[in-house]
């Protein structure tokens, strides 16, 4: 009978003297009949294609992209008439990352990390626990959704000189970079100074009002994303009279000497 997994039979064994006495035993022989493996299992999800967030909890099951729904994983096999219960089935995953659970696929590490890889690539196999047959591996392709976990990283900036005066002028510009997906970043300064302004976005950096010689300001710039992780530069800022803007020259275009030959070395 193909529709159980296996069938049992009890035998009545009796063994009996050839005497006049026709003394006897009985002993009980128990038979458990298989059902031949004639067909491997076939391992099914209900979607090929899913997606998980970056860092989500152990057990976090694993949607798919088409219908947001948990991806489900099924196994068929036709040596059974009907539907076969999963728990008959081991399942073997070609990443750690990954596991199948109450016959859902399902995270099985929660530092799955999107900077170090935006997709998991798993092969899925149904091995039978009682036998030795196996499905052919089944190919899945996870994509790992980002989350706000990292902190933009602000470059370090070199000291600025300016000359003194009091009109509006551009200095330098800030910038950063976020290894975050479509991060955006804000710009400002730390500490608040009226002399000096920031654009939020772009990061130019103005000087602003009476700025005299021989200042000197030491500006924090900060770099905050949308999850307000930030990092922190300085920037130091000094005021001189005026820029040095002429080359040097000499006096005179022409000069002309005259030296002996064999003139010793540091002669004059």
């Amino acid at each position: 009978d193909s529709s159980v997994m296996e069938r049992q039979f009890i035998i009545s064994v009796k063994a009996e003297e050839m005497t006049e006495l026709k003394r006897y035993t009985i002993a009980k022989l128990k038979i458990n009949v298989k059902a031949q493996d004639e067909f491997p299992p076939s391992v099914n999800a209900s979607d090929v294609l899913g997606f998980v967030t970056e860092n989500s909890p152990i057990g976090t099951r694993v949607l798919s992209l088409k219908n947001k729904l948990p991806i489900k994983i099924s196994v068929l096999d036709e040596d059974y008439s009907t539907a076969v219960e999963l728990p008959i089935y081991a399942f073997d995953l070609t990443s750690p990352l990954l596991a199948v659970k109450d016959g859902y696929l399902i995270v099985n590490d929660s530092h799955i990390d999107r900077e170090q890889s935006d997709k998991i690539l798993v092969q899925v196999i149904a091995r039978e626990i009682r036998g030795n047959a196996a499905s052919s591996p089944l190919s899945l392709s996870i994509t790992v959704l980002d989350v706000n976990d990292n902190a933009p990283e602000i470059f370090g900036m070199q000291p600025v000189t300016i000359v003194a005066g009091k009109n509006r002028r551009f200095i330098t510009q800030a910038m950063a970079k976020d290894i975050d997906t479509d991060s955006i970043i804000k710009f400002s300064f730390s500490n608040v100074n009226s002399k000096f302004s920031i654009d939020s976005m772009s990061g130019d950096i103005y000087a602003l009002g009476q700025l005299n010689a021989n200042e000197q300001f030491n500006l924090t710039v900060k770099a905050t994303d949308e999850g307000n992780l930030f990092s922190e530069t300085s920037l130091i800022v000094s005021v001189i009279a005026s820029l040095n803007l002429k080359p040097p020259v000499f006096s005179k275009n022409l000069y002309q000497i005259q030296v002996n030959e064999s003139t010793p070395i540091n002669s004059t």
